[in-house]
């Protein structure tokens, strides 16, 4: 075996010490050589360890000077018999898995110490302060350990012969009051990384003495920088070529000192919340090479003086406030930088067009070979004739523009091309035959546009591309059997499109480096040989509602690297082949097709997420070991789950979703959820489990989601799961629960859908229920509940307009994807199940109860709900009259009650109303005359006193006015007449002196009148001819 480390002895024949030998022997006692890297550590094969992998000795001593075992994939600990290696100069062991172990203090007697890389280790825990005695160290890294912290750090200021610290993402919090003062203390430093270091304040020295600094990155905290930077930061640190202070907040103008280093090559002020305009006296940066502005807040003119920056070549100005024309920018970098600069973003920014005088000046720019104008306001086609002048243009991205035509066959002229991007445009029409000629091209992305019609053979002649991203257009045709060609490419993207026929073997003949497929959403079919071999080694497949079945295709169980394979609705009906097993770690997903039989129990490392819903899989719910996801729904799974939730588990599970709904499972929910601590989505929905709800389900502190709905549960909720303070849906509908609704309840102050629906709950409604702010969906109907209706229902605010809550904050499932959420809610007199529009949803139903007293009137105050359902319960008193709040109901239940009086005319103004029943109360007098109303069926209104439309009960009017009206009827009608003709002429004066001439001289007023003066009649007449036909 060669040495994976590398040695050096020089050409000394002298043997290293036995004592060092022995203290390497017990250091690698201690360590988890899983790869074999220290094969060599061995004396019966080597007795001379200065020959041993990692180990360097001197060449005058044979002391062990150096121990490099970087990248060597080691765990374990760190054993003290280091210390015996006296002479040690250099300890690396950075890039292993040291599992969160502390750094050993004695390391800080390694006193010999001049190189010490800890970097990407894997420790946690605080920093030893004893690495303060490493004086004569000369480098030291501890970065990119993630769960390191520091209780302070003034040890470092010990370190006086430091010319190179590396802390980046060690949490420095606790030293926010000093790290700089310390850090001021090595005037030998001359690199400082302490990006993503938690560090929020900057106490800046009266004396900068870091006079050799070279590189300072400080990027990616929360510096409060004000713009204050004191020039004793530049006028002491004048040999600086690197500064990075991204992610930061400067909140201002550019702070002018940053401009006057004149040996700085690199400056990063990226998100530092910067406005304003750049000053002039950017010129000074005399040394800049790579300057970095983006996702600011900067506007206006770009200062001329920049042209003079004859060192620049990458200028980054994405994501700012820039508007107008790009010609703008290339004349205020016109001169010495035009020479120079290779890369230029201005993407996110307000910029719409280009310029007359931008074909000319930009072939100036000869070295530009990186442009970037994604993300701006651009639209028509693409100016061809600019970006040919470009002369070394290699990388152009359009994307999220506003472009659109065809592509022009004059592509072709952008003969350097190895990136284009212009997706997300309005493009369209075929791709020009001419695309074929950009030989140089290795990624072409141009998805989410209106590109149609067959993708041209001479795509296969773009022999060095390596990512093909043509999704979500409208190509149609046979795929082109010259993509086989396409000996390069690694990434194929034909999603969402018209393709359709056969994919054969020729499709992929070349195709040795292809990784991955993205080929969803098209009509086409997998047609090979039993025996055929792919040429290539994925690692994620998509080719859903492909046409692959009937049988499982061969050729998968060759791709040995997989780790996504998506044939879901693709036409299998087979059993599950053993060799589908040996894809561990890989996330499959078979779900919609016709798969059959049982699944085995497996002991393998596990998958990442398993979907085989809606398929046709029966037998025991197997032991199939998961790491994310699991979904097995929707199959003919039967017996109890037991053995699933139970099995000995010598580690807990780390799933997050499990959806085992609409199967055979039955029996008793086990007691054993605490195995599976890092659940937050959980279906049981629609089997036929009985028993308890077990108390364990409060051990899931994650849990956003629990399904249990339809089954036949029993007992009480348990109190325990008042501990689920994350809980978000609770669907514990359609089973035969008993005891009252806890009120404990409110310790689930997330809880945004309850479905208690159809148990047998008791008791009254508890006051808690109203602490869920965030409720959108309460849902207890069917039970026995008794008392009335509390009062303070006002405070779900999530039912008001008032609300703070976001309706589209989605619950993000696994992968960081949206969840599966769905729910069964009755609208309307109708249950429907709500998928993806479930969080905009707002319904209160308390139906089919036994709830007494009145309706309270602070339940109008919930003027965001669809729906309201009541009915069935034995309430009394009046229908509040300010239900017209009520401005979004849809539908409104009030019936089999024992609701009196009128009903008010409030009603009739609720404009979404859809669907009403008032039937079977004891209400009385006059249906109120509105067009919502009038539109409902009768049947809406039966079983109460009521009259006029829609019934065809017509009212009677009060007796002491039955006889005037009776004798005056022909003079009521000739009154209504008058005033209506008088009203017609009465408006048509108003409208022409108040109407005609506003909506002449005024635009805004022509619109506003015209929908003002249109409802006005609208009513006008519809009152007029009701009230006529109804007199009678």
């Amino acid at each position: 075996m060669g040495n994976v480390f590398g040695n050096g002895v020089g050409e000394s024949n002298i043997l290293c010490h036995e004592t060092e030998k022995q203290a390497l022997l017990s250091f690698k006692k201690d360590l988890v050589d899983d790869y074999n890297k220290l094969v060599s550590w061995n004396v019966s094969e080597e007795e001379d360890c200065c020959k041993w992998a990692g180990i360097s000795c001197n060449a005058l001593t044979g002391h062990v000077s150096k121990l490099s075992l970087r990248d060597g994939s080691l765990t374990g600990k760190i054993n003290p018999s280091l210390l015996n290696l006296t002479h040690l100069a250099n300890l690396d062991l950075s890039l292993n898995n040291f599992e969160g172990i502390q750094i050993p203090s004695f390391v800080g007697s390694l006193v010999s110490l001049r190189y010490l890389n800890l970097t990407y280790g894997h420790f946690k825990g605080m920093i030893p302060q004893q690495l303060g005695n490493l004086s004569s160290l000369l480098y030291l890294g501890l970065g990119h350990n993630l769960d390191l912290y520091v209780d302070n750090l003034h040890w470092v200021s010990s370190l006086s012969s430091l010319e190179s610290l590396d802390l980046s993402y060690v949490d420095l919090s606790k030293a926010y009051d000093h790290w700089l003062l310390a850090i001021n203390m090595i005037p030998s430093l001359q690199e400082l990384h302490l990006s993503y270091c938690y560090l929020s304040h900057i106490h800046f020295p009266s004396h900068i003495n870091l006079t050799s600094l070279e590189t300072l990155d400080l990027s990616y905290n929360s510096l409060e920088l004000g713009g204050s930077i004191p020039c004793t930061f530049r006028n002491n640190m004048s040999l600086l070529k690197y500064l990075d202070l991204s992610r930061n907040n400067i909140d201002s103008v550019i702070p002018n000192c940053l401009f006057s280093f004149p040996n700085l090559e690199h400056l990063h002020l990226s998100n530092t919340k910067l406005h304003g305009v750049i000053s002039s006296d950017v010129a000074n940066l005399t040394s800049i090479v790579s300057l970095n502005l983006r996702s600011n807040a900067l506007a206006g003119k770009i200062p001329s003086s920049m042209g003079k920056l004859c060192n620049l070549k990458e200028f980054d100005l994405g994501g700012n406030n820039y508007k107008g024309s790009v010609s703008m920018v290339f004349e205020s970098l016109s001169g010495r930088l035009s020479k120079s600069l290779k890369s230029l973003n201005l993407g996110r920014n307000f910029f719409d067009s280009f310029g007359g005088q931008l074909v000319d000046k930009i072939k100036d720019f000869e070295n530009l070979d990186d442009f970037s104008l994604q993300s701006n306001k651009f639209s028509g086609p693409i100016p061809i004739p600019i970006f040919k002048n470009i002369i070394s243009l290699k990388s152009l991205d359009l994307s999220y523009n506003n472009f659109s035509g065809p592509l022009p066959e004059s592509l072709d002229s952008l003969s350097k091309l190895e990136s284009f991007y212009i997706s997300n445009n309005h493009f369209n029409g075929p791709l020009p035959k001419s695309l074929g000629s950009l030989s140089q091209l290795q990624t072409l992305i141009i998805y989410r546009n209106h590109f149609s019609g067959l993708l041209p053979e001479s795509l296969g002649s773009l022999s060095q591309l390596q990512t093909l991203m043509i999704s979500n257009n409208h190509f149609s045709g046979l795929l082109p059997k010259t993509l086989g060609s396409l000996s390069n490419l690694e990434y194929l993207s034909i999603e969402s499109n018209s393709f359709e026929g056969n994919v054969c073997e020729f499709h992929f003949a070349n195709l040795k480096k292809l990784k991955h497929i993205f080929a969803s959403e098209n009509n086409l079919s997998f047609k090979v040989s039993l025996d055929w071999t792919p040429p290539f080694s994925l690692g994620t497949i998509e080719i859903r509602n492909w046409n692959l079945g009937p049988h499982f295709p061969t050729w998968l169980k060759s791709q040995k690297d997989i780790f996504r394979i998506d044939m879901s609705n693709t036409g299998i009906s087979d059993i599950i082949p053993s060799w589908l097993w040996n894809f561990s770690s890989a996330d499959i997903d078979m779900s919609r097709n016709q798969i059959y039989g049982e699944i085995p129990n497996f002991k393998n490392d596990g998958y990442y997420m398993l979907n085989f819903s809606y398929n046709k899989l029966t037998g025991p719910l197997p032991h199939i070991p998961v790491r994310s996801m699991l979904d097995l729904s929707n199959n003919y799974l039967s017996g109890n789950i037991s053995n699933f939730l139970c099995d000995p588990k010598s580690s807990k599970s780390n799933v997050m979703a499990l959806y085992l709904e609409n199967n055979l499972l039955s029996g008793k929910i086990p007691d054993c959820w605490m195995y599976w601590p890092s659940l937050n989505l959980i279906n049981l929905d629609n089997n036929n489990l009985s028993g308890k709800i077990p108390s364990s389900v409060g051990s899931l502190l994650n849990l956003m989601s629990l399904h249990l709905q339809n089954n036949s549960l029993s007992g009480e909720i348990p109190k325990t799961m008042k501990n689920c303070s994350a809980l978000k849906g609770l669907y514990l509908g359609f089973n035969k629960l008993v005891g009252t609704i806890p009120r404990w309840i409110e310790s689930l102050p997330t809880l945004r859908f309850l479905v208690l629906r159809s148990n047998n709950f008791t008791g009254h409604i508890p006051n808690e229920l109203c602490k869920l702010s965030m409720l959108q969906v309460l849902d207890a109907s069917d039970n026995s509940l008794t008392g009335k209706i509390p009062k303070c229902f006002n405070n779900l605010t999530a039912m008001s307009s008032k609300s703070q809550n976001n309706p589209f904050q989605y619950y993000l499932g696994v992968n960081n994807q949206r969840s599966r959420e769905n729910a069964n809610v009755v609208i309307k007199g109708r249950e429907n199940q709500y998928n993806t529009i479930l969080y905009l949803l707002s319904t209160f139903d308390l139906s089919s109860n036994k709830l007494s007293g009145e309706i309270p009137e602070q339940l109008t105050s919930l003027d965001a709900l669809q729906s309201l359902n009541l009915s069935g319960n034995y309430l009394s008193g009046s229908i509040p009259k300010k239900i017209d709040s009520m401005t979004y109901l849809e539908s409104l239940d009030l019936s089999r009650n024992h609701l009196s009086g009128h009903i008010p005319t409030s009603l009739s103004s609720l404009s979404f109303l859809s669907h009403l029943n008032l039937s079977y109360n004891n209400l009385s007098g006059k249906i109120p005359i509105g067009t919502q109303l009038q539109s409902m069926d009768a049947s809406s209104f039966m079983g109460n006193k009521l009259c006029g439309p829609p019934l065809l009960k017509k009212c009677i009017e009060d007796p002491n006015t039955t006889h005037s009206n009776a004798s005056n009827e022909d003079g009521q009608r000739e009154d209504d007449e008058y005033w209506f003709r008088l009203g017609i002429g009465m408006g048509f004066g108003v409208s022409f002196v108040g109407v005609i001439v506003p909506l002449v001289v005024c635009g805004f007023w022509r619109r506003a009148y015209f929908w003002f003066f249109e409802e006005y009649l609208w009513n006008k007449f519809v009152d007029y001819f009701i009230k006529i036909k109804y007199m009678f």
